[in-house]
């Protein structure tokens, strides 16, 4: 059914144009909403009423979320007044808030219908990645929990954004077949009202660092998303890419929004306000992490009239009234065509073949290659996303993720660091928040390979070293620097590890491996390493 696009149909609908990422134009700095929605701790994930109403986003940290101040986040709301302000904030309250993490993704059925990433207590469960609930008067229903195969995020933070027309979801999570930490996954809503399993955006869009909070636009193909792993103005920046086809995997190259948006600090949480030139984004612009709620004036062609295919009802509102949304088990894909696999492992500092292997995991695929130093390896594979773990004797193994395509050979070496003394080795995955100790959700995924790498080999010990950039003050980036390289440390201890193996020392700016003078150089020089002393 095609029709014009109406508030009243799918209320995240607003309205639509082609290459509308490229037609959008900033057209004032960020600018703080009332106080009466920020607060001195974190606020993010706006998103409005389709009437324009109300204001949702999530606190966390609060004395007056469900579970407090050790509370990840709360649903909070204010209603817009007559003058155009904000009054007070109020938590949504229960059931749609708990202990753990909640945020909207967005509404149907003109606002009657909330759509959340739910977090069930003790952390992600089962193929339960978010839920809805019904409008019951000036309450709302029980969460009813929606089920996405093969769902599973080991990040604290998810988010999400649902298509104009309903059918995509897409999701920043860190699981199966990640390029890096958090990535870019969709899903497709089928026929039968289920939902189909997760897949990644893709390596255009997702890089080895985070790639979170997107935003469907209502063209239903343009992106926005907030990213640490392009060159940009500062930590996170927002960036926008458009899909070339209907995979909702083959994706234009990410272009900055610009410096009216971004800033030195950190950018994410980008969406249009329904109905008005104005557009949200949550932005922290110091070390503490806290974010607040800010808006940029935005212009676009009048000109526009957007006709989408949309859902006469979406399977979700007649399915709410269900005691449950679960739905029976969906039969996988088709095998498909099997495509080549090939290429060799090297010593990442002569290039020189070595002898290895591949360990393979896939939603089709657990297998093992063999890869020689002359003939390397060579497999055939399914279409799928692939983890792969590269391991040689006397190498640090490597782990990573991959795509392999219809009909396209892929052919790729991988480069294995050697455990010789002297040898120093950085850790691009361990990442830290801004500003901050706590490492990011995922930093494990090198640290248990260093582990795995003295377990394995008893008589090595290593030192690691923790850089910064030359933003702020000295002697604080120094002391942040040794306490990043203290919680490292830590870590390794608490695996086993003897304190007599290990050492460590903090160099703040003092070591630079690039120049400071952009925010893709000063990105090299944050890093940690290590050094083998002895073997």
């Amino acid at each position: 059914m095609k029709i014009v696009v109406s508030a009243n149909i799918l209320s995240l609908i607003l309205f639509s144009l082609s290459c509308w990422g490229q037609l959008v134009k900033v057209e004032s700095v960020q600018q703080s909403l009332d106080t009466a929605i920020n607060s001195k701790i974190f606020e993010e994930s706006p998103i409005l009423s389709p009437d324009g109403a109300k204001l949702f986003f999530t606190r966390a940290g609060h004395a007056g979320n469900v579970g407090g101040i050790s509370d990840k986040g709360d649903v909070w709301y204010a209603t817009r007044l007559d003058d155009g302000t904000w009054g007070p904030a109020t938590n949504l309250g229960i059931p749609i808030n708990s202990v753990a993490r909640n945020t909207v993704i967005g509404f149907l059925d003109g606002g009657n219908a909330m759509l959340l990433t739910h977090q069930p207590v003790g952390g992600n469960q089962g193929n339960k990645g978010f839920a809805i609930s019904r409008r019951e008067g000036d309450s709302w229903s029980k969460l009813r929990e929606v089920e996405i195969p093969y769902f599973k995020s080991q990040s604290e933070f998810q988010s999400a954004t649902i298509s104009p027309d309903g059918r995509i979801m897409i999701f920043s999570l860190m699981t199966f077949g990640t390029y890096g930490v958090e990535d870019l996954y969709f899903t497709r809503l089928r026929g039968d009202g289920s939902w189909s399993d997760l897949r990644n955006l893709g390596p255009i869009i997702n890089t080895r660092y985070q790639e979170m909070t997107p935003f469907i636009s209502p063209d239903n193909q343009t992106i926005y998303f907030a990213s640490n792993g392009y060159q940009g103005e500062g930590s996170l920046d927002i960036y926008w890419s458009q899909r070339l086809d209907d995979s909702w995997r083959n994706w234009t190259t990410p272009e900055n929004l610009g410096s009216q948006i971004n800033t030195i600090g950190s950018e994410s949480g980008f969406k249009f306000l329904p109905g008005s030139n104005w557009a949200l984004l949550v932005s922290t612009q110091n070390s503490d992490g806290y974010g607040d709620l800010k808006k940029v004036e935005i212009s676009f062609p009048e000109d526009f009239i957007a006709e989408i295919d949309t859902l006469e009802e979406h399977p979700l509102l007649s399915s709410i009234k269900a005691d449950t949304l679960v739905f029976e088990p969906i039969q996988k894909e088709p095998v498909g065509v099997k495509n080549n696999f090939s290429g060799k492992i090297r010593n990442i500092k002569t290039g020189q073949a070595i002898e290895g292997q591949l360990s393979l995991i896939s939603e089709f695929d657990s297998l093992t290659l063999k890869s020689s130093d002359t003939q390397g390896f060579n497999a055939k594979l399914r279409e799928a996303d692939y983890q792969v773990v590269v391991k040689s004797n006397d190498y640090l193994e490597y782990d990573t993720a991959f795509t392999i395509n219809v009909n396209k050979a892929f052919v790729n070496d991988f480069f294995l660091e050697p455990l010789e003394v002297g040898n120093t080795i950085a850790l691009n995955n361990v990442l830290f928040e801004r500003g901050k100790t706590m490492m990011i959700a995922g930093s494990e995924q090198d640290l248990e390979a260093v582990f795995r790498m003295l377990r394995d080999n008893p008589s090595i010990e290593i030192e690691v070293a923790g850089h910064t950039d030359n933003q702020g003050d000295f002697k604080l980036n120094v002391k942040l620097s040794q306490d990043r390289v203290d919680k490292v440390v830590e870590y390794l201890i608490q695996k086993g590890i003897s304190k007599k193996r290990l050492s460590g020392k903090g160099w703040g700016p003092m070591k630079p491996i690039a120049k400071n003078n952009t925010e893709e150089s000063r990105r090299l020089n944050r890093r940690v390493e290590f050094t083998i002393l002895n073997k």
